[in-house]
């Protein structure tokens, strides 16, 4: 947010100073009024805008270098366009002074010279700073679009990566679950089969005890044992 604020910033000042230079050229071609009057609210709004900028630049703690460069040089073209701006106020406001001298007599015959000299040197700075800026918040949001992009990609691949493994566990429960009905039927089957295959067959011969037996008849059955 600061840093699209201070592009903004830049881009305004350059317009505007762009805008003092052109009704410049137009008034000392042909001097209008409404031209005259377009110059004295361009310049004020340009003086007030140094003013922003400096302070905004030079109060954050991670300004660029070359923010922080044309923020001072913004600073002192506002001081050294304090003069003029008071004096163009004063066509507005007549409580404000409508001449001012400087003590140097290099200062006073040169006015005109250090105003727009000043303003030349903030149009380059602050022209090559929105520049800067531009191509700086353009490549944070490509590195961002890359970052969300991997991320997208990262969330994917494990989004790919859980179904598969959701869709392996499946088909493993599934055939689990299979060879289990399988052996369960298998269980039933033998267990039915054997319920109604098996015949349970108990020996009803009569049991003859040792005892009672004499010796007429174990040589009956030895002679049995040998016939057969």
């Amino acid at each position: 947010m600061n840093k699209r604020f201070e592009k903004v910033l830049s881009q305004t000042i350059s317009i505007i100073i762009l805008i003092i230079f052109v009704t410049t050229i137009i008034s000392m071609k042909s001097p209008i009024w409404l031209v005259t009057y377009i110059w004295a609210f361009a310049f004020l709004l340009a003086w007030i805008l140094m003013l922003v900028f400096a302070l905004h630049i030079l109060l954050q703690k991670d300004a660029f270098g070359f923010s922080i460069l044309t923020a001072i040089l913004t600073a002192l073209a506002f001081g050294l366009l304090s003069i003029p701006a008071i004096l163009v106020l004063s066509r507005f406001v007549p409580q404000m002074p409508s001449t001012i001298s400087f003590a140097n007599q290099l200062l006073n015959q040169n006015s005109q010279m250090i105003l727009y000299t000043s303003l030349i040197v903030l149009y380059v700075f602050h022209l090559i700073n929105s520049l800067k800026l531009k191509r700086f918040m353009s490549k944070n949001k490509d590195l961002s679009e890359e970052s969300l992009a991997y991320d997208y990609e990262d969330t994917s691949d494990n989004n790919l990566f859980d179904d598969n493994l959701k869709a392996e566990n499946e088909e493993i429960t599934l055939e689990n679950t299979n060879i289990s009905s399988e052996d369960l039927k298998i269980g039933e089957k033998i267990v039915f089969e054997s319920n109604n295959d098996e015949k349970i067959e108990y020996n009803t011969e009569k049991v003859i005890f040792v005892e009672d037996l004499t010796d007429e008849d174990l040589i009956n059955k030895e002679g049995e044992g040998n016939n057969g």
